[in-house]
């Protein structure tokens, strides 16, 4: 069956400086990652500042070229899309950006990207077909169209503005939505109805198995005075972008627990249980899954 959406052995090199001081930096290497079209899924790219999360966002988007490797969607070269296909990829996959104001163009009202994806793409037969679709998707996030529509940016909260974007994906019914950290602009409410639901992720947030997702978890602040933060770590996460490609684990001069092994190669996908796979030679016993398996191991067991 092949993915809605693929990345392949995704890099992304950055170059910055003049033309004798030419520096560049690894943003993003030999990232893999399948999403397929059925059944619905949900999957999220955790991480540190620095650590990549846009930059993918932005290569499956297409609005950056991969260095190395592609991005597909339905099997097609986002980068050798013809027009038609690029439109249906447009409509299809949606995004809400971390920060919702750079989307906006302060001169519109908020009303101008609601009626342009619904004209663009041909969603409305008439003008109050159109309004009442707007209005719709506008009370499904919670928002009031009457102390919404006819308002500029300015005038709203960063948390409104996020909702609206999210109202504007909706309107397409897309097959992808893309979110850049979006609980980062929303209300408190909002924010902690988002983050409640990832209580329930006990594999992940009960029992993390990488050292780097350890530190990660360990680094949520709790309301805990008897707790220094970073107690139970040998090691700090510090954010760190690479200024080159390696061979070796990326997390090795952070890793607690770091073998010589994991200077040298770069540790293969082994799959510690039901749900769960583990780039780390820590856990070197359990099965390998192959590259090309990556999006079929948890479908065919789970």
């Amino acid at each position: 069956m092949t993915a809605l959406l693929e990345a392949r052995n995704v890099t992304k090199v950055f170059g910055s400086g003049g033309l004798f001081k030419r520096k560049e930096t690894v943003a993003l290497e030999n990232m893999n990652l399948l999403i397929r079209g059925s059944p619905p899924s949900i999957t999220g790219v955790v991480g540190e500042s620095g650590s990549g999360k846009t930059t993918l966002v932005r290569l499956l988007l297409g609005l950056l070229s991969p260095t190395e490797g592609e991005v597909l969607y339905k099997g097609r070269d986002l980068q050798k899309m013809s027009g038609d296909e690029r439109l249906e990829f447009q409509r299809e996959v949606q995004v809400i950006f971390q920060d919702p104001f750079e989307v906006y163009n302060p001169f519109y009202k908020v009303d101008h990207v609601l009626t342009t994806p619904v004209t663009k793409f041909h969603l409305a037969r008439s003008k109050s077909e159109a309004q009442e679709l707007i209005e719709h998707a506008l009370k499904m996030i919670g928002l009031r169209p009457e102390e919404t529509l006819g308002r500029y940016p300015h005038q709203m909260s960063g948390g409104q503005r996020q909702r609206v974007m999210v109202a504007r994906a909706s309107l397409l019914r897309p097959r992808i939505i893309l979110a850049d950290e979006p609980v980062s602009m929303v209300d408190a409410s909002l924010r902690a109805t988002i983050l409640e639901s990832l209580r329930d992720a006990e594999l992940l947030i009960k029992n993390p198995q990488h050292s780097y997702t350890r530190l990660l978890v360990e680094s949520i602040p709790l309301s805990d005075p008897d707790r220094r933060w970073g107690q139970d770590s040998a090691a700090v996460l510090v954010s760190k972008t690479s200024t080159k490609l390696n061979q070796g684990c990326k997390f090795a001069d952070r890793c607690p627990f770091v073998m010589s092994i994991c200077r040298k190669n770069l540790p293969p996908l082994y799959q510690t249980d039901r749900y769960r796979a583990v780039r780390c030679f820590l856990y070197k016993d359990s099965p390998v899954i192959p590259g090309d398996e990556i999006g079929n191991v948890f479908v065919k067991k789970g």
